[in-house]
């Protein structure tokens, strides 16, 4: 299949807007995420901590994804 004709299959539209649809999730839920917990009742600097730790949990989660791709067979 030619790179042309891949783009315009279902498919590949199928999960282009599936990956911008997750990343506009993404972004909504962290910006909202600290006044959401300061209004729970947390204090400014947990729910930093708490907004900053789902960002930094990212690093090992890509970690563990990738090594775990090397031990599996692509298909």
């Amino acid at each position: 299949m030619l790179p042309r004709e891949a783009v315009r299959s279902a498919a590949f539209l199928a999960l282009a807007a599936a990956l911008v649809l997750s990343s506009l999730a993404h972004a909504v839920v962290s910006v909202h995420a600290v006044t959401f917990l300061v209004e729970e009742g947390y204090t400014m600097a947990v729910a930093s901590a708490i907004a900053g730790a789902v960002g930094a949990m990212q690093i090992p989660g890509r970690l563990l994804f990738a090594g775990a791709g090397q031990r599996r067979p692509a298909a």
